[in-house]
């Protein structure tokens, strides 16, 4: 098993603390999701977690080893990273787009290898993608644009996928389809996922443990009925939230809120 943990990190941007003594443990197989209000430091942690942002205190381990200490390629192959909202700089094929994914086991000339095609070809196929392979990644959907990026991640085929606001921008039927593929991998290939949503419904159903943060630290880590109460969300997002029992997934299903008076 592969945990990645974060023990009492403190991160900064230009001086100002974003994230202090935070510690957190994500469990192996799970999806675990993060919430919090916007600048709380979500996506910080997100990029502490995969390396591309330094920690100035503390540190990040992999499997009890500290990131510091793992190559850049090895990191590649344990962890694949989404950000919000990649682009691109040039007119890239999808299929093209997708062997990217391969790059943290290439050598040489980088050539794919049968290996890599089947894994390409299996990654299109879980994000029913395939038909769209000959096609320019700019010319597609939000939707269709986005489960290309996942394929891309899939491709990595690596333990641990992290993935910030992977729904952003997407309407209903594309969230859905979306967080079906996530939990798809959860399901079926073991993969643990940690990501960043805004959508706490999405967030609930979804979800195996939710870690709700504010102002750099976390206010609660636990399993979905005992993060998304009216206690806790009143103190991470300053709202009186009502909820109610989702009558098919028996989850907590925020129904209505307003701004605490």
């Amino acid at each position: 098993m592969i945990e990645l943990r974060a023990n009492k990190i403190t991160v900064a941007y230009q001086a100002k603390k974003i994230i202090t003594d935070l510690s957190v443990t994500f469990k192996t197989d799970k999806i675990t999701t993060i919430i919090g209000a916007n600048g709380c430091g979500k996506s910080t942690l997100l990029k502490a977690l995969t390396r591309l942002w330094p920690v100035a205190q503390g540190e990040v381990t992999l499997a009890g080893r500290p990131l510091l200490s793992l190559d850049t390629k090895e990191i590649a192959r344990r962890i694949a990273f989404l950000p919000q909202s990649p682009k691109l700089t040039t007119a890239t094929k999808v299929y093209d787009l997708v062997s990217y994914g391969r790059y943290p086991y290439q050598k040489g000339f980088g050539r794919l290898t049968a290996s890599d095609k089947q894994k390409i070809d299996q990654a299109l196929e879980l994000t029913a993608t395939k038909h769209l392979k000959d096609n320019l990644v700019e010319e597609l959907s939000g939707g269709q644009r986005q489960r290309v990026f996942i394929a891309m991640t899939l491709v990595q085929d690596t333990d641990i996928i992290v993935l910030d606001e992977p729904t952003t921008y997407l309407d209903m039927n594309h969230q859905l389809e979306i967080m079906e593929i996530l939990q798809k991998l959860k399901q079926e290939e073991n993969k643990t996922i940690i990501m960043v949503l805004h959508d706490l419904n999405l967030a609930a159903r979804f979800s195996d443990e939710l870690v709700a943060m504010r102002a750099g630290k976390i206010v609660k880590q636990d399993a979905v009925s005992a993060v998304m109460t009216p206690e806790v969300l009143r103190e991470v997002f300053r709202i009186d939230a009502q909820l109610i029992q989702d009558p098919t997934s028996g989850r907590p299903l925020l129904l209505n809120y307003q701004l605490c008076k």
